[in-house]
């Protein structure tokens, strides 16, 4: 496995998020809405941007979705901060 480097901004990121989802079971005041806005989020952005466009699509070109598919799957990865679609389709 190749030596890889986190960044201070994904380091931050990445505690952020885990902070946040601990907060469903530790903070009172935290709705149960909430849990199904962040499922929504997680779907998005892992399903639709990590595993469907950025692997499948970007990396393999298994399909040919769309165009408004190809940018709305690529934005969800990068908003779930897969990184740069260039960068993850080069290393993958």
């Amino acid at each position: 496995m190749k030596n890889l480097r986190v960044s201070a901004h994904q380091l931050g990121l990445i505690t952020t998020l885990a902070v946040s989802g601990l907060s469903f079971f530790l903070l009172p005041w935290v709705k149960g809405s909430n849990l199904i806005y962040s499922v929504v989020v997680y779907f998005l952005t892992t399903c639709i941007g990590g595993t469907i466009t950025y692997h499948r699509l970007l990396s393999h070109h298994s399909f040919a979705p769309p165009k408004w598919f190809f940018y709305f799957g690529t934005l969800c990865g990068i908003l779930g901060a897969y990184g740069p679609p260039i960068l993850w389709v080069a290393i993958h």
